[in-house]
C-alpha cells in the first residue's frame, strides 16, 4: 500500500491579499516559513517518505525544503493558470472579468482567457501519477503543491467529476492524506493543521 501525503505550501503575502496566484512564482512570507518548518516537523515526525514531489514554483519548493528530504520537481504539480486574473484581487477586476470569473467558479470546464479549467487540472494530475509512477512504491510517497492543484489531484485519485474540485478547502501548509491499494482509493484526512497553530497565532 502507499501512502500519499498531500501538502499545500505555506503562505504567502498574495494570500494574505486574497490575490489569484496562479503560476505567478510568488514566495513563501515569514510565516508561510514558519509554517513550511512546522509541517517539516510534523512530517518527520509521523511518516517516513520514500519520495517527494513538489510543483516547481518557488512557494513549494521553500515548503518541500523544509521537510528535510530530498525532491524532485515537475511543471505539472503547478497551481492552475488563472489567465487574466493572476495577481489581481477581486476589487481590481474589470466589470467583464467579474462575470467571466463567475462562470469560472461554477463551471470546471470553463477556462479564464489565457489559463486553465479545473477540468485541466484533473487532467494534470492524471498525467503526473502516470509519468511519475508514485503510486509504484510501498510505502509514503509525498506531493508539496497548491490548493486548486492539489483538489484536482483529489478528483483524480477518488475517481469523482470535475465539478468536485471546488468541494475541498485545503490550508496553508495542511496535509492530507491518501491510502491507495490497486483496488481502491481512500481519503484518510482532509487538511490536518493543528501542527501550525503556533505559526498561525502570531
Amino acid at each position: 500500500m502507499i501512502r500519499l501525503i498531500l501538502i499545500r505550501h505555506g503562505e504567502t503575502d498574495w494570500n494574505v491579499e486574497g490575490r489569484m496566484q496562479g503560476q505567478k512564482d510568488r514566495p513563501l512570507n515569514a510565516r508561510g516559513l514558519k509554517q513550511a518548518e512546522l509541517t517539516g516537523e510534523f512530517v518527520r515526525a509521523h511518516f517516513q517518505p520514500e519520495i517527494v514531489w513538489s510543483s516547481d514554483l518557488a512557494r513549494c519548493v521553500s515548503t518541500a525544503e523544509a521537510l528535510g528530504y530530498e525532491f524532485q520537481t515537475s511543471e505539472l504539480l503547478r497551481e492552475i493558470n488563472y489567465g487574466t486574473l493572476e495577481g489581481k484581487t477581486w476589487a481590481e477586476t474589470s466589470e467583464a472579468e467579474q462575470v467571466e470569473s463567475a462562470e469560472y467558479g461554477s463551471d470546471p470546464y470553463h477556462q479564464m482567457a489565457g489559463g486553465e479549467s479545473r477540468a485541466d487540472l484533473v487532467k494534470r494530475a492524471a498525467e503526473f501519477m502516470a509519468e511519475s509512477q508514485i503510486t509504484d512504491i510501498d510505502g509514503d510517497a509525498v506531493i508539496v503543491g497548491h490548493g486548486a492543484a492539489l483538489s484536482g489531484m483529489l478528483a483524480h485519485l477518488l475517481d469523482l467529476p470535475p465539478q468536485a474540485c471546488y468541494k475541498f478547502q485545503l490550508e496553508n501548509a495542511s496535509v492530507t492524506t491518501l491510502n491507495i491499494t490497486p483496488e481502491l482509493t481512500r481519503l484518510a484526512s482532509l487538511s490536518i493543521a493543528a501542527h501550525l497553530e503556533s505559526a498561525n497565532r502570531e
